[in-house]
């Protein structure tokens, strides 16, 4: 099979009785966006849970536009945190998984906080699968 009619030809392809070509994800329909902007410590929602469904993360992005480094930036999938990040002052970081970061449970949300820093504003940007 010619590898045209491999790309132009939906997944998953029978190429002979024992290959077969699969996708790990289906992109059309299924990528949600969220985008926030936290001014204090409070833990803020990125995105809600749905129910019956895993919202893996694909990507994320932070940008802190303040004089102030925020150091102290926790990303949580419900009461788990999933990651610790930094952002330097006026600067942004953007983070694309190789693999999606697996939800831990159907329907629970993802939430991001930060340390209670005065005058200081991060925004984030997120893309789940």
């Amino acid at each position: 099979m010619s590898r045209d009619r491999i790309v132009n030809t939906p997944l998953p392809v029978t190429i002979s009785d024992s290959e077969v070509i699969t996708t790990p994800f289906a992109i059309r329909d299924s990528i949600t966006t969220a985008y926030v902007a936290i001014t204090g410590g409070t833990k803020t929602e990125l995105v809600a849970g749905v129910s019956g469904y895993y919202l893996d993360l694909i990507q994320i992005s932070l940008a802190n536009n303040s004089s102030v480094a925020v150091t102290d930036i926790t990303l949580s999938d419900e009461s788990t945190t999933v990651q610790k990040l930094s952002v330097g002052l006026n600067s942004s970081i953007t983070l694309d998984f190789p693999a999606p970061v697996r939800q831990s449970a159907k329907g629970v949300s993802w939430y991001v906080d930060m340390g209670d820093i005065s005058g200081t504003t991060l925004t984030v940007q997120a893309q789940f699968l």
